[in-house]
């Protein structure tokens, strides 16, 4: 089992009871923002921005970091910061039943030198870098 996930049985259990907690990014180039084409639920096959859960022990920071990282392998930012929060419910969360949630967002400025390198991860198909974020 990879560091910091829960095993998908237990997850579901979870998932069940409460309200699961992660992590957005926008992440901001000058005047585009950077989203990603996901490839699991529950935005399957939808532009999202890039995040994901927080690790037991890891502060939000770490979080914003790693998923930078992991996500699209962006190593440097300008600046990050907390926007806010964002309450969201999905008739099919990331296993198949409906699930409510609380993002934590953040603001990541990159720069060009930053993102010369991007790469999805398996959890998306693609990425781009729109001027305006449509509201679906």
């Amino acid at each position: 089992m990879k560091k910091g996930f829960i095993p998908k049985k237990e997850y579901r259990k979870i998932a069940d009871l409460v309200p699961i907690c992660w992590l957005d990014l926008v992440i901001k180039k000058g005047n585009y923002f950077l989203l990603v084409k996901r490839k699991e639920l529950p935005v399957k096959g939808k532009w999202w921005l890039v995040g994901g859960r927080i690790f037991l022990g890891e502060t939000l920071l770490q979080t914003a970091k790693r998923k930078l990282k992991e996500e699209v392998n962006i190593k440097g930012f300008r600046k990050i910061e907390f926007l806010g929060i964002k309450e969201m419910f999905f008739q099919k969360g990331l296993l198949g039943k409906p699930m409510c949630g609380v993002a934590n967002v953040f603001l990541a400025e990159v720069g060009e030198k930053d993102c010369k390198n991007i790469k999805t991860d398996k959890t998306s198909s693609d990425f781009k870098w729109f001027k305006k974020i449509e509201k679906n």
